[in-house]
């Protein structure tokens, strides 16, 4: 299957865990995302943020890396110097 060779070539678990939930919801092992989700250790609300990824835009969207936003833990002075 296609979604197991792309799930064994990702390097980030993250990514490695989105495909295991998108096997075990197509390959039918997990019948709800809610037990497709825990099967990767996920809650419920994750699993419908992924799978609503994979609906909008396909497995590209699934495997796209999300953009960081702000300055991690610098405070508004520091950022200000």
């Amino acid at each position: 299957m296609e979604l197991e060779q792309l799930e064994k070539a990702q390097k980030l678990v993250q990514f490695q865990k989105r495909i295991g939930f998108l096997i075990a919801l197509k390959t039918q092992t997990a019948r709800t995302q809610e037990k497709a989700g825990e099967a990767v250790g996920w809650k419920l609300r994750q699993s419908q943020k992924v799978w609503r990824l994979y609906r909008e835009g396909g497995i590209e969207a699934v495997l796209r890396k999300p953009k960081r936003w702000g300055f991690g833990k610098l405070s508004s002075r520091e950022i200000a110097r």
